[in-house]
């Protein structure tokens, strides 16, 4: 029995009595860092969530979230990728196809790197953003073995729906959505700045805001008056939403469909060495985590133990850990 009350930690049930552990304890944080750190990717498709949950899980269990898409964008409005290869990968990133293995993974690599050389990353990190082929699965392991993939799934007409609604504050990035998913027993409030007053999600007795519309179907406002309010630049923020070039419809299905295609490879390169992790979406943020943190949390705590038997059990024979080797959670 598992409950779960503090961010990093868990209750476990012991001879009737609870006790708390931190992951960190569990994961050995004094051992070796390729052994005792948590390393797990985060999978799905487009607009299934993965930033918000994997932001979630981060912070539940002092866990560093990576998310490797919004490293790029950062990196191409900061200037850091101004060059003609720089730009062509924007181009592609834009139209929703992938990027070549040769362009991403030393970035990957000096991005793990970095991050497993500070004391805040100790505990481990969640990626999200990468793999995204079963080569680069294969690579990943190579240089910095994963012990789990938590796959997220939703309906692909849910997905199309929450990516058109998904828009992002200009000022500071964060990224809202306005789509109100209510159908199929599916039910997905929207995620909007606090204090926002766009309807349907109003309550009866609230006037909805005037802000100016896009002109699509849903109308998804291109403006908001609350945003200041949740941005993290505070008054100074223009309030102006924005929509990514790659969450424009066409392009939105041109991702679904590049997914489909090289997904189900990572899906089975993970599912075949024992690391995969499926959870069925059927409701908000919400409503959803709590239950998310505790698939999450049996899996992450059982994937180092794995990790460390393993580990150990090379060593006494001589033999370095395999790259690809499985948790023995199962």
């Amino acid at each position: 029995m598992i409950d779960r009350q503090l961010p990093g930690s868990l209750a476990i049930a012991s001879k009737m009595r609870f006790r708390w552990v931190s992951l960190a304890f569990l994961s050995g944080v004094h051992a070796p860092m390729s052994v005792s750190v948590l390393r797990w990717v985060i999978l799905g498709a487009p607009g299934v969530g993965k930033g918000t949950y994997a932001s979630r899980l981060a912070r539940k269990f002092g866990l560093k979230h990576i998310n490797f898409g919004e490293y790029l964008r950062e990196s191409q409005l900061n200037g850091r990728g101004a060059t003609a290869a720089a730009e062509a990968m924007r181009v592609l990133q834009q139209q929703g196809d992938l990027l070549p293995d040769s362009f991403v993974e030393p970035l990957v690599k000096d991005l793990l790197s970095d991050l497993e050389r500070r004391p805040s990353a100790q505990q481990g990190w969640i990626l999200d953003g990468f793999p995204r082929t079963a080569a680069q699965a294969r690579w990943l392991d190579g240089v910095f073995p994963v012990q789990g993939a938590l796959l997220l799934t939703l309906p692909r007409e849910v997905l199309i729906a929450k990516l058109a609604g998904r828009r992002v504050c200009v000022t500071c990035g964060k990224t809202y959505n306005f789509m109100y998913i209510n159908e199929a027993g599916m039910r997905m409030p929207p995620l909007l700045p606090p204090g926002c007053r766009w309807a349907p999600c109003v309550s009866p007795d609230t006037t909805v805001c005037t802000c100016p519309r896009d002109d699509t179907e849903n109308g998804v406002p291109l403006l908001c008056e609350a945003l200041p309010k949740g941005c993290e630049r505070g008054t100074a923020c223009s309030g102006r939403l924005h929509c990514r070039d790659d969450d424009r419809l066409a392009v939105v299905r041109h991702r679904l469909e590049v997914y489909e295609s090289q997904g189900a490879s990572v899906e089975h390169y993970y599912d075949t060495t024992g690391r995969l992790h499926r959870f069925a979406l059927t409701g908000g943020v919400d409503a959803i985590i709590p239950h998310l943190e505790a698939f999450y949390g049996e899996r992450a705590i059982a994937s180092v133990r794995g990790s460390r038997h393993q580990h150990a059990a090379h060593t006494s024979m001589g033999q370095a850990p395999s790259a690809a080797a499985t948790s023995d959670e199962r």
